[in-house]
């Protein structure tokens, strides 16, 4: 055989070729996507650890000045931004409350005083199909002042 007839039998790629290639792609897609979603909601997540060592920061000086820690009802999801005073006295503003993930509270009453971010499972990772919420703490004053806590795996959203 010739070159010339070699080349002109070998314009592109055969339908078996194409197919391969693609069931590759979508095999290697089944397996990113919901990695992804753990990725996603593990960067939300820092949200709340973020926000709660802010607030411990801001509960911690609060203390320093007026020997008391202040009562904060939910600030962010689920609450009012402008509107709560105490969260406004405690130095609590974020631009953009009303697009926060989590709903931040302090509360005074328990012992030891916490803080806690809760939210909505499927605002988080929209894979996880059950209805529980997932609850990050900040102990403000106990033994382990200042260590937040993680949501139990039943109820961690990055591990759906």
């Amino acid at each position: 055989m010739s070159d010339k007839m070699l080349r002109a039998n070998s314009n592109g790629f055969s339908l078996v070729e194409l197919m391969v290639v693609v069931a590759i792609i979508a095999i290697l897609a089944a397996l990113a996507v919901p990695q992804y979603g753990k990725f996603r909601a593990r960067a939300k997540q820092s949200e709340a650890q973020t926000t709660l060592g802010f607030i411990y920061t801001l509960e911690q000086a609060y203390f320093g000045d007026n020997n008391a820690y202040l009562a904060v009802a939910t600030y962010g999801r689920g609450g009012a931004c402008a509107t709560n005073a105490d969260a406004q006295n405690l130095g609590l503003t974020m631009p953009n409350c009303a697009n926060l993930l989590y709903g931040y509270t302090v509360d005074t009453t328990a012992a030891p005083i916490v803080s806690r971010a809760t939210t909505e499972r499927v605002n988080i990772n929209p894979s996880c199909t059950a209805g529980v919420d997932e609850v990050w703490t900040i102990d403000i004053d106990g033994g382990n002042s200042g260590t937040i806590t993680k949501p139990t795996a039943a109820n961690d959203a990055s591990k759906c």
